[in-house]
């Protein structure tokens, strides 16, 4: 690895000759394929070779981190607290990349704290949500984060009273989340101690006191941006820039299909059937996989940022970040991307997410006559009650439902 990154025999030597050089060597690799500019690539394997002497690490040994933070601050090129010291970007990158060499070399003296008893409870609740309720991997992501937040106030799970979780949902509740959020806050405690109760973890009866919060069917409007909200969203990504290039396509699958997040993050390459004008769309929520007709509008996007702006890297993903280290983008990053983008334009309150756009596609396939079950195919619903909370968006009906005349049946 060295000598592709240094022209001089006696610099390539040097390095290889230094402590631990095949865990630097082999690092350095892993970032190159990672994306990792060549530039950045030498001043971190010129900064692991100053620390690798620094700590002797010949032979090798386990350091503490403070030995190394000591290390790094004694490397020679550390910018002067006048030109940013330990606040530059460029010298936080260069530790991160240090104590993460470190660790992944073994080489880095654990700080871990042991595991909680209460840690196997939750890898089985994980396997059992997977294996036998069949739940997407972001529910289980949120079950699982929400139960953990919980039992790390028990010492444990035998010891849970329900004044435990009336104290949860309240510190819950204080903590300004909506009625339902909190009742997925409930729903996830209530699941699991139905699996804890079959599993004789604790005591049997205690899910059915997990009181959760009533929320009235269909009580409130979808958020829903405007036509022309939507419109400028779609030209704040009309350049050529590479970002906007990747988010153009994002936004018009959520917009054009009526996508959730995890199934624009979902997309692979080999989804798209150019030769046939097919779009096949993954549902991680429900299992299903719907092929689509590809809009010419969307077809085009898609091309131009897979040929201009996507990273040339192994992954079939279609949609990657743009910086080193190049990675599919995650459900988060794409909602986060697509708030970001809504604040800019000025769209304000719930109506600023990308669930937005998908009540916003839904409104529109009310408005052009589509029946409900049709639009719940669309949008890939299990059930018809899914489906039915949209009906809400179609206002011009409502309003001419709500002027008929009753006088005659009274």
């Amino acid at each position: 690895m060295f000598k592709q990154l240094f022209k001089t025999e006696e610099t390539v030597q040097r390095h290889e000759n230094g402590p631990v050089a095949e865990s630097r060597a082999a690092y350095i690799e892993q970032c190159s394929n990672q994306g990792y500019s060549q530039d950045l690539l030498r001043r971190l394997a010129a900064i692991h070779l100053r620390v690798a002497r620094d700590l002797a690490l010949d032979p090798p040994r386990h350091v503490p981190l403070p030995e190394v933070l000591g290390a790094l601050d004694r490397c020679p090129g550390k910018p002067a607290p006048k030109n940013g010291g330990k606040g530059s970007p460029r010298w936080q990158s260069h530790r991160k990349h240090t104590i993460l060499w470190l660790g992944q070399a073994g080489l880095l003296e654990s700080t871990a704290p042991a595991l909680r008893p209460c840690a196997a409870w939750i890898d089985d609740f994980e396997c059992w949500l997977r294996r036998d309720r069949g739940c997407a991997e972001g529910t289980v992501g949120v079950y699982s984060r929400w139960v953990g937040e919980f039992l790390s106030r028990i010492p444990e799970a035998d010891t849970i009273t329900v004044a435990d979780l009336d104290l949860a949902l309240r510190d819950k509740s204080a903590q300004g989340v909506s009625k339902q959020t909190l009742r997925i806050y409930g729903t996830a405690l209530r699941t699991f101690l139905r699996h804890a109760e079959k599993r004789g973890w604790c005591q049997p009866g205690l899910s059915e006191a997990v009181m959760l919060p009533r929320i009235p069917r269909q009580a409130s409007l979808p958020p829903i941006p405007s036509t022309e909200e939507i419109e400028r969203l779609l030209e704040s990504a009309a350049s050529d820039r590479p970002t906007d290039l990747r988010d153009r396509a994002i936004l018009l699958l959520l917009r054009g299909y009526g996508l959730r997040v995890g199934e624009v993050s979902a997309l692979r390459l080999d989804d798209i059937d150019w030769d046939r004008a097919r779009l096949q769309i993954r549902r991680p929520k429900t299992g299903r996989h719907d092929s689509f007709p590809l809009s010419s509008t969307v077809g085009q996007a898609l091309a131009r940022y897979i040929r201009e702006a996507r990273p040339r890297r192994p992954s079939r993903k279609v949609f990657l970040t743009l910086k080193a280290p190049f990675s599919p983008l995650g459900p988060s990053a794409i909602s986060g991307l697509v708030h970001r983008r809504m604040q800019r334009i000025g769209v304000t309150g719930k109506r600023r997410g990308a669930h937005a756009l998908r009540h916003a596609f839904a409104r529109d396939l009310l408005a052009k006559g589509f029946a409900m079950h049709e639009i719940g195919e669309c949008l890939g619903h299990r059930s018809p009650e899914s489906t039915a909370y949209y009906a809400k968006v179609d206002l011009d009906a409502l309003r001419t439902v709500a002027d008929i005349d009753l006088e005659g049946l009274a």
